[in-house]
């Protein structure tokens, strides 16, 4: 049998596809639990969508970068007055360092440059949950995001209120 490139191309691609975490769950699953490819590929699906995993090749800016972190917060469609328990949740992708930019702002700020760097980092923090359809409460972001006390970030949102 003569082996041409075009050939060579397709098997070296479906071995490349052959080596990947769904791959690897979904034989886990077909030999561990005795299921046909089409019950494996369901329960793959679903086991994604619960834990929020996206495909490893696609590109989505759900990816998070180093820097980056993911939060749950409330779903933007949610009315207020609702009670958090009943709320639906949303995930969103957060710039917590932004690198070099970070740097120059807490050095630059003179005296408060690391109240200057929290302060633009909850204005960038609250625009990028905003803009994923998230809502974040003053809890998340002291207690998750940014590491503070309650009363730092009522102060600092009073900064931007003033």
């Amino acid at each position: 049998m003569i082996v041409t490139s075009s050939q060579q191309k397709v098997d070296l691609e479906e071995r490349l596809q052959s080596k990947t975490v769904d791959q690897m769950f979904l034989t886990s699953v077909q030999s561990g639990a005795n299921c046909p490819p089409f019950v494996a590929r369901a329960i793959l699906d679903v086991a994604k969508s619960t834990f929020n995993v996206e495909d490893s090749g696609s590109n989505n800016s759900n990816i998070i970068r180093p820097g980056q972190m993911k939060v749950l917060g409330i779903s933007n469609s949610e009315p207020a007055g609702k009670p958090l328990k009943e709320c639906n949740l949303a995930s969103a992708v957060l710039t917590l360092d932004a690198g070099i930019e970070d740097q120059v702002i807490r050095l630059t700020g003179g005296g408060s440059g690391v109240t200057a760097l929290r302060r633009k980092r909850l204005l960038r923090i609250a625009t990028e949950a905003l803009e994923q359809g998230v809502l974040l409460t003053r809890e998340d972001i002291a207690y998750r995001v940014l590491n503070c006390g309650m009363r730092t970030i009522t102060r600092d949102v009073k900064y931007f209120q003033g």
